[in-house]
């Protein structure tokens, strides 16, 4: 999943989105996990730019870091986020220039973080309904063998009646006449 995430990371254009909501969007679009991971790293980087402002180490992100390419760059919309909420790109590196406003960078943040919570509830959502629906299939299968279990019982003390006859078979009712036999369909087992 994460290698199709890159391959179509590198067929999206990130310049194309101009707003960090389209770009949160957009990184919702990747399964859970692949948004979750992204997400969760993005957070971190922009939370360490917030509380340092002016720490030039937390302004930049080198984009050939292992972490970062399969965190971030290999989801859809990973790095629309960064570029829609001020950094660019410049020598192999994402960087925020002096002075940007953190406004966009509260923004993202914030933003992820709602999205965030949102599929984390609907994958919730889901896995409660695939548990209810394992539950009810559980209990019909109990109700089946229940049932079964009843009707073993019931015949066990039927046989326990004097007067029980054991029940003909279709084939007997049939006086044998309606048995295929080998010989009826060409079937020598004397050949050998």
């Amino acid at each position: 999943e994460r290698e199709e995430n890159r391959q179509m990371s590198h067929h999206h254009q990130p310049v194309a989105l101009h707003s960090c909501e389209a770009a949160v969007n957009l990184l919702a679009t990747n399964s859970f996990l692949a948004f979750e991971t992204a997400a969760s790293t993005l957070k971190k980087y922009l939370e360490n730019v917030l509380r340092n402002p002016n720490e030039p180490k937390f302004r930049k992100i080198n984009k050939s870091n292992t972490a970062f390419q399969n965190r971030v760059l290999a989801a859809r919309g990973g790095e629309d986020v960064l570029l829609t909420c001020g950094f660019v790109e410049a020598d192999g590196q994402f960087v925020l220039p002096d002075g940007a406003n953190t406004d966009e960078l509260n923004n993202a943040l914030a933003l992820l973080v709602t999205k965030s919570d949102e599929m984390k509830e609907e994958e919730h959502r889901k896995v409660e309904a695939m548990k209810e629906k394992a539950k009810q299939e559980r209990l019909a299968k109990n109700q089946e063998k229940n049932l079964l279990k009843a009707q073993l019982a019931g015949d066990k003390e039927a046989r326990k009646d004097s007067d029980w006859k054991p029940k003909m078979s279709a084939a007997s009712a049939k006086g044998g006449k309606a048995i295929t036999r080998f010989e009826d369909v060409g079937v020598d087992l004397n050949a050998g």
